[in-house]
């Protein structure tokens, strides 16, 4: 039986446990003085900014408090839409781990807007009331809605305005493989990531995919090292073509592009021919910079 309804329900894929036998083979410093842990730490810095600060912690319940925590005061309110994760779920783990109040705000899809947190924005300097401090958003929502760059940039805009941090949680762009997936019923979707002079595999849906591509590659390293869209209506027909799957058939392949560089590609595969045109370019590249957007921005 395959349950969907949590990470927690499944097993780790295969590189996650032969990494873990790996580290298993001798002695090391715990408590994050091991080079496992350094490793990581500067994979995340490289990836995200250098002045970032990552804390390790057990699940999403964690990561979503200790967030939270370092927002916050026990004086403090949290403000989320009724259906957020934090207040739903995660028994009520935020509120005893911060001590504040969490300010639950009705919403028609599960989104935020400046509109419906302005009622509650009251009792600043004022004793007797919870003073509001943070903002919790979820991308996607939990109503399966997504917040566009403009409505996030409108949003925090306005939390910053008035004195609150914005927590966002969310894994944005495996939601984006599995909304084209579904959405579309695609092959294949995923993501790979630049990672020094290669494409790292990222979050996809689909069938065990290849690892890592060197750049000019295949299809993805060759979209990488042009900086541009490719289609390809036949992959058998294309020089050079990694087969990740037999039953690829047809690919379109989209560049992420931020500051003028390529930080990954957007890889969709067919086991149809012919399966991709000029209307999916232009979407899907739009696609391609909005996650640009969100990731690097």
């Amino acid at each position: 039986m395959r349950s969907f309804a949590s990470d927690n329900n499944s097993g780790v894929h295969p590189l996650v446990m032969a990494a873990l036998n790996r580290a298993n083979t001798d002695h090391a410093l715990g408590y994050g003085d091991d080079k496992w842990t350094e490793e990581a730490v500067a994979k995340i810095k490289e990836t995200f900014t250098q002045d970032c600060v990552p804390l390790f912690v057990f699940n999403g319940t964690g990561s979503n408090v200790v967030a939270l925590q370092l927002m916050t005061r026990p004086y403090h309110s949290i403000f989320c839409a009724e259906t957020a994760h934090i207040y739903v779920d995660e028994c009520g783990s935020p509120v005893k781990m911060t001590g504040c109040q969490i300010r639950p705000i009705a919403t028609p899809d599960g989104k935020l807007t400046p509109e419906l947190m302005q009622p509650y924005l009251h009792g600043f300097g004022d004793q007797h009331h919870s003073q509001p401090r943070a903002l919790y958003i979820s991308q996607c929502t939990e109503m399966g809605t997504i917040y566009t760059p403009e409505e996030l940039k409108r949003l925090t805009d306005f939390a910053h305005l008035n004195g609150m941090y914005v927590h966002m949680d969310g894994a944005r762009i495996a939601n984006a493989c599995a909304a084209l997936h579904e959405a579309f019923g695609f092959f294949w979707v995923g993501f790979y990531l630049v990672k020094n002079d290669k494409l790292i595999l990222g979050p996809f849906q689909g069938s065990v995919a290849c690892y890592h591509i060197r750049k000019g590659k295949g299809v993805c390293g060759t979209s990488w090292a042009e900086s541009r869209t490719l289609i390809v209506p036949d992959v058998e027909q294309f020089p050079g073509h990694i087969a990740c799957s037999s039953l690829s058939r047809s690919e379109i392949v989209v560049p992420i592009l931020a500051d003028g560089q390529v930080k990954g590609v957007l890889d969709i595969d067919s086991d149809v021919l012919n399966s991709f045109n000029e209307i999916d370019r232009y979407y899907l590249e739009k696609v391609a910079a909005v996650i640009a957007k969100t990731l690097y921005y």
